[in-house]
């Protein structure tokens, strides 16, 4: 069990420096094209959860 908590933590870091390195190219996206960066945001985190709900909801193993 300790070693799939390690991979769990591995992963999970990976993740969440992948998002803050493309965060900060969306908003110099939206600079450019003149929109407002937390919109931005919002929309490509929103599009995100949407994505992971879904497949989330495709396992059974994970229904309640």
């Amino acid at each position: 069990m300790p070693s799939r908590q390690s991979g769990l933590s591995l992963l999970l870091r990976l993740i969440v420096g992948n998002l803050m390195g493309l965060a900060g190219n969306v908003v110099k996206r939206a600079v450019a094209a003149s929109w407002q960066p937390l919109a931005l945001l919002f929309w490509s985190l929103l599009g995100g959860v949407v994505r992971v709900a879904m497949r989330a909801a495709a396992r059974p193993e994970l229904k309640a």
